[in-house]
């Protein structure tokens, strides 16, 4: 028995020389940035995060200055936005499933931007101030968000598994600390 324990560990070793380039210890932040590919995914999600939060602290004001809309009416507008967004998640990976993640990063940010243009008078795009265009631009802010991502936290990992030839399911120790 402990001979092919040993002729297994042996074989497996066989296997991944050359990969796994990088050792428990140097896994950190440090390594994740440098490469490019990881830098762009972590942006992407900075920028998703920014498009998912940064009007919520202002908007819930707009709704009932602006609006009229009612406090106890108010979670049925952000639904708006979350709603499309748990679609999104579900639909993209079928829809998009032939898409490189980066077009459909580029195709997000793009379809925010003129979602915007819907939250308030744009003199931009010709908009004047309407709830039926907020809420329209919420509903495609949400399903554009879940094209960044869903998509991001594995690019990641996936561009630092390739930048370090890393084989999952060798190590478990190793993977755990690479999934923290």
């Amino acid at each position: 028995m402990m001979s092919f324990i040993t002729s297994r560990d042996t074989k497996i070793n066989e296997i991944i020389k050359g990969h796994n380039l990088v050792s428990i210890d140097e896994i950190n932040i440090s390594k994740f940035l440098k490469s490019r590919s990881v830098v762009f995914a972590f942006i992407a999600t900075g920028i998703g995060m920014f498009v998912c939060t940064f009007f919520a602290s202002f908007m819930s004001v707009e709704f009932k200055d602006i609006y009229g809309v009612p406090d106890e009416k108010m979670g049925f507008y952000f639904a708006c936005l979350s709603g499309p967004y748990m679609l999104s998640a579900v639909a993209n990976p079928i829809l998009f499933s032939n898409v490189p993640k980066k077009l459909q990063f580029a195709m997000s940010v793009i379809l925010a931007s003129l979602a915007f243009g819907f939250l308030g008078p744009s003199n931009l795009l010709i908009l004047p101030q309407s709830i039926y265009l907020v809420v329209l631009g919420l509903v495609i802010i949400g399903f554009s968000q879940a094209l960044l991502f869903v998509n991001s936290v594995p690019e990641i990992m996936d561009s630092f598994q390739l930048e370090y030839k890393i084989i999952i399911g060798y190590d478990k120790q190793f993977d755990n600390k690479l999934n923290d």
